[in-house]
């Protein structure tokens, strides 16, 4: 059985990420009930996710970033896909890591990814729509709240306290409580789609299926971004949310 790695360090709550938090939760109660499930936003991706070097390093977080961007940018047109040299750049910039340093692998916090994204966009290039207009930190306290994030951002980024039973069950099974729960680590999972029985989210590679329950006992974590590339022409994101009414709620929040 192959053990993959993980990555995500402890995450860093600061007094405005918890104000930013209650006002997300605000924003988001206001909506009422989810759909019973979110758009079909990883069918249109029609290319291999992408391991992105996870399987010999600690470098989830940036994985994920690459695994965002070719969600996003394949719901709106032709799909951007990172390579591993993308990947391994990123996790050296806000991880860390030296490649000629094997005790530099430690990984790296979500948030760290956050501000770097919007400080410099993810490939440096913030004119291609690859940096956030606005991010905003969730608390994972409310399945429904993640949902509708999901469904409104075209995705989230999620921090699991990974159990020892998620890499038995990893692949062909969905995750859920039970077995060995022994927690390994921190992890950096994005929450690409979801329905009555799972969330979905992208890790290793793949697609993996998760219980509510798992999520519910797991998650840490949670942050939702606002990217250009996400935005078709008409003006309204994949599963037509207006862009700049968004932008404007998530910029009330991080300001």
């Amino acid at each position: 059985m192959t053990h993959f790695k993980l990555g995500r360090r402890s995450p860093l709550f600061t007094p405005r990420h918890m104000k930013a938090a209650l006002l997300v939760n605000q924003v988001l109660a206001s909506f009422g009930p989810p759909p019973a499930k979110s758009a079909p936003f990883t069918a249109a991706v029609k290319v291999p996710w992408g391991m992105y070097l996870n399987d010999s390093l600690g470098d989830c977080v940036p994985a994920y970033a690459a695994h965002a961007l070719v969600l996003r940018t394949a719901n709106v047109g032709i799909p951007v896909i990172a390579t591993d040299n993308d990947v391994l750049t990123l996790y050296e910039t806000i991880g860390g890591y030296n490649p000629s340093d094997p005790g530099t692998d430690q990984g790296c916090q979500e948030s760290d990814l956050c501000q770097y994204m919007i400080d410099t966009g993810f490939l440096g290039h913030k004119s291609a729509g690859t940096a956030p207009i606005v991010t905003g930190v969730m608390t994972p306290t409310s399945i429904d709240h993640m949902k509708w994030a999901c469904q409104v951002f075209v995705g989230i980024q999620l921090g699991v306290n990974l159990p020892a039973s998620a890499q038995t069950q990893f692949p062909g099974q969905p995750w859920d409580v039970g077995g060995d729960e022994t927690i390994e680590g921190g992890h950096c999972v994005g929450m690409f789609g979801y329905d009555e029985q799972y969330a979905y989210l992208s890790t290793w590679g793949a697609i993996q299926p998760a219980t509510w329950a798992w999520v519910t006992k797991f998650v840490e974590e949670a942050h939702a971004d606002l990217f250009m590339d996400a935005i078709r022409a008409s003006g309204t994101t994949p599963a037509g949310f207006g862009a700049h009414t968004m932008a404007r709620d998530l910029a009330a929040i991080a300001a």
